[in-house]
């Protein structure tokens, strides 16, 4: 499944880890996607970053790759990672 329909940023600060916002924002994030009438999207990830990897995963998300993050001359390595919308 390709999709030009990606999620950019999707944040949540340590000290309110555990409330259950990072679902509830990410449940309005892909109701948005879905109301688009995509088939689906994705994101990239931090590869370094297990806990918001683990997160995805368990909320339907699914490998689909990898890419780097840049800035300046460092390159960081990131998960892509993608959600069907029509299931």
């Amino acid at each position: 499944m390709a999709s030009d329909l990606e999620i950019t940023t999707l944040y949540v600060q340590p000290r309110h880890h555990g409330r259950g916002l990072g679902k509830a924002l990410l449940k309005t994030g892909l109701q948005f996607c879905l109301d688009t009438g995509q088939l689906g999207t994705w994101l990239a990830v931090n590869a370094e970053n297990e806990k918001a990897t683990a997160f995805y995963l368990a909320s339907g998300f699914e490998m689909a790759g990898q890419t780097h993050f840049t800035i300046g001359d460092k390159a960081y390595p990131n998960h892509v990672l993608q959600f069907r919308l029509d299931r």
